[in-house]
């Protein structure tokens, strides 16, 4: 018996009556997203999944088809535009699979079908992380994966669990884009090139789960200096890093810190940014400085606030007499002990109270990667005025 839908040819016998129908219709909703993701020029021939009623025929199947003993947990394979899987009750008879359910089928029938829809994109890419991390995501399976386990060896290997790449996957597809992966599906070099990076920033804002696991793994691995235009780093100690700073300078993305280990407080924003979005946490970026009509060497700063369970909470790595994460009852409070904390720091410098009273606070939002130093300066100015009281709003206006 046959199941004519719109992408896909069931074959399905009388044990897989009392649900076949439920199943093609859960099917028939999810299936289009699933083409749509993969934006085929053209789609060909409608995919056929085969559900078969014993599992020692599918395991046969299998051994003819691969010329291998097939794995006692596997329940389901594609073989170009080809599906098969086992219906329920065989499905249930196979390692890890015990309490499987409708639902669960239908996951695993989309996650082969997924597979097929990615051979139609590209017959020629077969890189296993990618592929299983694709079906896994865009069948819905593995939800609640919370933390990758392998290492970047078990990736490039294969030997990584389905959770993983699945993790994998959802990091690239919600950080980067999903034209970005159709790149990567399209070309295997690119793969290749992207993997090593793609899965060490995977793993740290992936397995990171709190502000401060964040800020502890900052402390131990991430120091204070910049990258230069020339690719050099530039540490404190370097005589030229004040010099070279607002000719050399360029913004940091959140990757290039994993690999320079290093960034002053623009960049370590950026880092931080990276993490709090992915994590839904509400939060500022906040960008001050003492904005005069003359040349002045007074450092600007720029940090990041966050709000949970109605605090709100000052989050510093790049200043050094600052480091940690500070709890404030309200915005205005942490606003006003980080601008006193600003102006004792200015005082080091010999600045006026007439000066002071230029110090300007700006919320911003992300600015362009690779910047200069002038650039970013300029696109601070143009963000918007943030006032910590109204007091100081009536002063400033």
């Amino acid at each position: 018996m046959i199941k004519n839908l719109k992408y896909i040819n069931i074959e399905y016998t009388d044990n897989d009556l009392e649900y076949i129908d439920y199943i093609c219709d859960e099917i028939e909703k999810k299936t289009e997203d699933i083409v749509n993701f993969f934006e085929l020029n053209e789609f060909g021939e409608k995919v056929n999944i085969k559900l078969f009623d014993d599992i020692d025929n599918f395991r046969n199947f299998y051994n003819k088809t691969f010329k291998i003993e097939p794995k006692d947990y596997i329940c389901g394979f594609s073989k170009g535009n080809n599906v098969y899987t086992l219906s329920i009750s065989e499905y249930k008879k196979c390692y890890s699979h015990e309490n499987s359910s409708i639902e669960d089928l239908i996951k695993l029938i989309l996650h082969e079908f997924t597979h097929s829809i990615h051979f139609k994109r590209n017959s020629n890419m077969n890189v296993i992380w990618l592929n299983e991390g694709a079906a896994t995501y865009l069948s819905g399976q593995h939800k609640d994966a919370k933390e990758i386990k392998g290492t970047l060896d078990d990736l490039l290997n294969g030997k990584c669990s389905y959770s993983d790449y699945k993790l994998m996957f959802e990091y690239i597809f919600n950080t980067y884009s999903k034209e970005y992966i159709l790149k990567l599906i399209d070309s295997e070099e690119l793969l290749n090139k992207e993997t090593k990076r793609l899965f060490n920033e995977a793993l740290v804002f992936t397995n990171i789960k709190t502000p401060k696991e964040l800020n502890e793994y900052m402390n131990k691995n991430i120091s204070y200096g910049y990258l230069g235009k020339n690719n050099k780093i530039y540490m404190p100690n370097d005589p030229n890093f004040d010099k070279d700073w607002l000719d050399n300078y360029i913004l940091e993305t959140p990757y290039d810190i994993l690999s320079t280990k290093v960034g002053n407080c623009f960049d370590q924003v950026e880092f931080e940014r990276n993490w709090f979005e992915n994590n839904n946490y509400e939060y500022k970026t906040i960008y001050n400085q003492v904005l005069l009509n003359y040349d002045n060497s007074y450092p600007t700063h720029t940090f990041l606030v966050y709000k949970e369970n109605n605090k709100w909470y000052y989050f510093e790595n790049a200043w050094e007499d600052m480091k940690g994460i500070h709890e404030f009852n309200t915005l205005e409070e942490l606003l006003e002990y980080e601008y006193n904390k600003y102006i004792e720091f200015l005082k080091e410098f010999n600045i006026t109270d007439e000066e002071i009273e230029k110090i300007k606070y700006f919320e911003y939002s992300k600015p362009k990667e690779h910047i200069s130093a002038k650039e970013y300066i300029e696109y601070m100015l143009k963000q918007k005025e943030l006032y910590f009281s109204e007091k100081e709003k009536d002063k400033q206006l």
